[in-house]
């Protein structure tokens, strides 16, 4: 993957956290196809895009978590996840702790 179109797609995946974005947009905008581009962006980065997606998404949490001025709940909705479930799973496979045990830790 040309360095332009991995920052093209992390740029649009960036822009986009709070949404859907198909796999088929990101390859379309890299002027790839949707398989050629799965493949790429995981040699390129090391995880596949989708995967890319949750971590870029859990970032944001982080940082809307630090705020403290919404819940959980509103927090996994603006993050882009399903629900505060869904936020909760993905947070803790990559974090190791769950967004309410994140953000009393962070605040000691």
């Amino acid at each position: 993957m040309a360095p332009w179109q991995l920052a093209r797609a992390k740029e649009l995946i960036d822009n986009n956290l709070s949404g859907a974005v198909s796999l088929a947009f990101l390859a379309m905008e890299c002027g790839m196809s949707a398989n050629h581009f799965a493949r790429s962006f995981k040699q390129s980065v090391g995880i596949a895009p989708h995967r890319w997606l949750l971590l870029r998404r859990v970032e944001m949490a982080k940082r809307l978590l630090e705020r403290g001025s919404m819940s959980i709940s509103e927090i996994a909705s603006l993050a882009g996840f399903a629900d505060q479930s869904h936020l909760t799973r993905v947070f803790y496979k990559g974090v190791g702790m769950t967004p309410r045990a994140w953000k009393v830790f962070r605040s000691r």
